[in-house]
């Protein structure tokens, strides 16, 4: 078997060998239609002003659950290791 690219030096591990994300998710207001495009950018806003503190240059979304009942968004998240110890 090759190389997937030159000087590439992969390992075999154990899942339980790897370092997944941390996980987060947070319940934010549901946004009108006309700001759907523009939520993700909105929600990393918002939670940058209320955490100056803790970095988030590495936090991704990675799921949105609207509960049209109470007019939320549950949006989830992974983070960084030490955010979540930041969180903690």
């Amino acid at each position: 078997m090759g190389e997937p690219w030159p000087g590439a030096k992969l390992q075999v591990k154990y899942l339980h060998e790897i370092p997944l994300p941390a996980k987060l998710y947070v319940a934010v207001p549901d946004v009108d239609k006309d700001e759907q495009e523009e939520f993700d950018s909105i929600v990393m806003d918002v939670l940058k002003c209320q955490n100056p503190n803790v970095d988030m240059i590495s936090w991704r979304i990675v799921k949105k659950v609207k509960m049209p009942k109470i007019e939320k968004v549950l949006v989830f998240f992974t983070i960084d290791r030490s955010s979540r110890k930041t969180m903690a």
